[in-house]
């Protein structure tokens, strides 16, 4: 079927510097690129039947590989799916002036536009988006290792090139998916689940001076309340707590 593709405002934004062109291409002239980090076979028989119901909705977006080859960025499960359904062409944004190492920061953003990325996705491209960027950056003192960082905090979005390695302690640690889970569901901010990967997850300590966190600091022998608890009990005067009695030191 013909589909009406639309492309959404922010990926215009992101994608304008690359001088994109719009076309209808065939769909056996198009290969994944070898750094695309999504699995293309996930969920592809569903999406399969929803190309056949609403047509496209939106473009597959590629760059051009060194032999001319048009590679796909994003929109590789689109391809698959469309594959599956017999279709002989897809349309397709084709950025026709991009540098090598601008390819992965773009396909990352224009992955976060089509919807929220979870820390579980992250997690899953971490570790391949690092290893493109030491192959790119790195060569084995700290300014690189700096770089690196700085490289991983613009295709991530973290909030500061430290994020890269306190994200690596959250990878690293025994609790990793318990982390992640946190994180999705908003239960664990990014800075608490650092600290907890890391062993230095704060503990409250009761405020031993104060007479009102909970009933074992009574036990002080010189609160003042307890002193007029114990006192109404000698005179035979009713109390129930601690707390029902007030001095003038409280």
């Amino acid at each position: 079927m013909k589909q009406e593709v639309e492309v959404s405002a922010q990926c215009k934004t992101l994608v304008s510097k690359y001088e994109p062109v719009i076309e209808d291409r065939g769909i056996d002239t198009l290969a994944l690129h070898p750094d695309q980090t999504d699995d293309p076979n996930e969920g592809v028989e569903i999406l399969a039947g929803s190309l056949e119901e609403f047509g496209q909705g939106r473009p597959i977006y590629c760059v051009y590989g060194a032999d001319g080859q048009l590679l796909i960025i994003e929109g590789s499960r689109l391809w698959k799916a469309a594959k599956l359904s017999g279709w002989v062409t897809v349309t397709v944004v084709i950025l026709t002036k991009i540098e090598v190492d601008e390819v992965m920061p773009l396909m990352f953003a224009l992955k976060s536009h089509q919807g929220r990325i979870s820390y579980k996705v992250i997690a899953l491209r971490y570790e391949k988006v690092k290893a493109h960027a030491q192959k790119l950056l790195w060569d084995g003192n700290e300014e690189s290792d700096f770089e690196v960082r700085k490289y991983l905090r613009t295709v991530f979005g973290f909030k500061n090139d430290h994020y890269a390695s306190d994200f690596q302690s959250i990878l690293d640690s025994p609790e990793r998916e318990y982390l992640l889970d946190q994180l999705d569901n908003s239960m664990l901010s990014f800075s608490k689940a650092i600290k907890k990967a890391k062993g230095k997850a704060d503990i409250p300590k009761p405020d031993t001076e104060s007479h009102k966190d909970k009933p074992d600091v009574y036990m002080c022998p010189d609160c003042p309340r307890r002193k007029a608890f114990l006192a109404k009990l000698e005179s035979d005067q009713c109390a129930d707590t601690i707390d029902d009695l007030k001095t003038k030191e409280d």
